[in-house]
């Protein structure tokens, strides 16, 4: 995703920022400092989740972001909610689905928000694991973060093609170090991508 960070990030989710908003949502001035400490960013916005979805649809039209990110089920139905009731919402730049997408998903988001989303492997013990390549669509592993494996019958690697339990060893977390952790996500390890990146190829299956 090529990103203009002066624009504003937008995230429909289910934690304490996007919570204590409650139905105004939340504001912060920057992307926050994962991001913030790098480059200068644009505002950002939060709201709940668990909020109907037609208050995210209006948080959504007053808010205005240049990008969003939402779990899946939740990007279904607010597109579901704009849908059926044939609203149009803002412009995005991009849209960012933070987990496996569902059938039908991606052909919605198309119709509804005019792209397709970015898809994420989100695991809340790790943050991103895996994200979509934008040329070629295959998920990419965040080997920088974590090392990714798929193991199947008797923990044996798996090869390209096969499915099995993804497990993941972070990199970076010294206060708990985390081993060979099973996500709960199911994968299949792919051939190299033709964009030439040298990260590991998945394609999740299930969560």
């Amino acid at each position: 995703m090529k990103r203009l960070f002066r624009g504003k990030w937008g995230r429909i989710a289910r934690d304490p920022g996007a919570v204590s908003g409650g139905a105004k949502g939340a504001r912060e001035k920057d992307w926050g400092a994962a991001t913030s400490s790098v480059y200068p960013t644009g505002a950002s916005a939060a709201f709940d989740a668990g909020r109907p979805a037609a208050e995210q649809a209006a948080w959504l039209a007053r808010e205005k972001p240049d990008y969003l990110s939402a779990a899946p089920e939740t990007l279904l139905a607010l597109a579901r909610f704009l849908h059926d009731r044939n609203q149009k919402p803002p412009r995005l730049r991009a849209l960012r689905c933070d987990g496996v997408a569902p059938d039908g998903l991606v052909t919605l988001c198309r119709e509804i928000f005019g792209l397709g989303p970015i898809v994420a492997a989100i695991v809340p013990e790790f943050g991103g694991l895996a994200l979509q390549c934008p040329e070629y669509g295959n998920l990419h592993g965040m080997a920088e973060e974590a090392l990714l494996e798929v193991l199947g019958a008797s923990d044996a690697p798996c090869q390209p093609g096969e499915a099995g339990r993804l497990v993941a060893t972070a990199l970076h977390n010294f206060a708990m170090p985390l081993l060979r952790y099973d996500t709960g996500l199911r994968a299949e390890p792919g051939p190299p991508c033709g964009c030439g990146r040298s990260l590991p190829v998945l394609r999740i299956i299930t969560a």
